[in-house]
């Protein structure tokens, strides 16, 4: 099953690392490209725990070693962009060599680094092999490897380039585990957004106490299962589940975070799918609904207190609690 959770609202984190085989272009004329001068070519292995790396070159005498970070390509961040940058230094002894670049983490990176004693140059990081395909979803990962545990993996629900690759916590406990987190909702914001494309683009990748505000906005082709989890305490959450849904579902689900979205979708004869209150089992609510409809934007999410006790985000509405669990 490929499966997404979308949260109202710590676990420890674990971080995929992949490797890879990378060529180390230098030359020692600055002037922004690699120049017909004498260029210099090192072999290494790179690893990548999130956007962290480090490496050793494999072709060099005495030790080497290299260190830095790439670029989490986020656009609604001030200062980030399309093109993915790289920082990084490589270390021999006491011996420092400072490299910054951009490209991507699929095509390689090109860039300046600069030495110790006024020298610099261009350097091309390349990739020597073709690097393994990024999981579509945390199910993906968990298939993987029956062992990986709750965490922070890097994703790419887009397929294709890994330039679309984003970092999501992955929930493989609950509910035969493989849940990709999608949507979450600071406890400390107040209001729910009218459109889901005013949520950030990526949600928080903690799961039950969250402090940024975000939503997937890609596609949902490759999931099935959707679970929405509400009304948390310290006991636990209620939860809402939908197995072998349809991509179309899985998007009006995901509609109902936007108080007008839902609405307009509504007016417009998209009904809503249907829900259960266990996973595989349970009882069944049309629409997700108990008794309330959803002639209104007082409430937004898709479960409407199936579990009782008004157990719905109340988002929209204003109320938060800070220094609860959840909003």
């Amino acid at each position: 099953m490929k499966k997404l959770i979308s949260l109202c609202a710590v676990m420890p984190l674990v971080v995929c690392a992949q490797q890879y085989d990378w060529k180390l272009q230098l030359d020692s004329d600055l002037n922004g490209e690699l120049t017909d001068a004498p260029i210099t070519t090192h072999k290494m292995a790179i690893e990548t725990y999130a956007h962290i790396i480090s490496g050793k070159f494999s072709t060099l005498a005495t030790p080497h070693t290299l260190n830095g970070q790439l670029e989490a390509i986020q656009l609604t961040q001030i200062g980030s962009g399309s093109t993915q940058r790289i920082q990084f230094i490589v270390a021999e002894a006491e011996k420092r060599t400072y490299f910054l670049g951009q490209g991507t983490l699929s095509n390689g990176f090109k860039g300046a680094w600069f030495g110790a004693n006024n020298d610099s140059g261009d350097f091309n990081l390349i990739t020597a092999a073709q690097q393994p395909s990024t999981p579509l979803h945390c199910a993906e990962v968990l298939n993987q490897d029956p062992s990986a545990q709750s965490g922070i993996y890097s994703i790419d629900p887009d397929g294709g380039s890994a330039e679309n690759a984003f970092n999501a916590y992955c929930d493989m406990t609950t509910d035969e585990g493989g849940w990709t987190l999608i949507g979450t909702f600071s406890k400390s914001q107040a209001g729910g957004y009218p459109h889901i494309n005013q949520y950030d683009s990526f949600p928080d990748t903690t799961l039950s106490d969250p402090s940024h505000t975000g939503l997937y906005q890609g596609t949902l082709s490759h999931f099935t299962d959707v679970r929405e989890q509400v009304a948390c305490t310290s006991g636990g959450c209620q939860s809402a589940y939908q197995v072998s849904a349809t991509t179309s579902e899985l998007e009006m689900i995901r509609y109902t975070w936007g108080y007008i979205d839902q609405q307009e979708k509504q007016q417009q004869g998209f009904a809503l799918p249907n829900c259960t209150d266990a996973y595989k089992s349970g009882a069944s609510y049309n629409n997700c609904l108990y008794a309330n409809d959803r002639n209104n934007t007082n409430v937004i999410g898709w479960q409407r207190d199936i579990h009782g006790a008004k157990h719905s985000c109340w988002l929209a509405h204003g109320v938060h609690k800070p220094n609860s669990l959840g909003s």
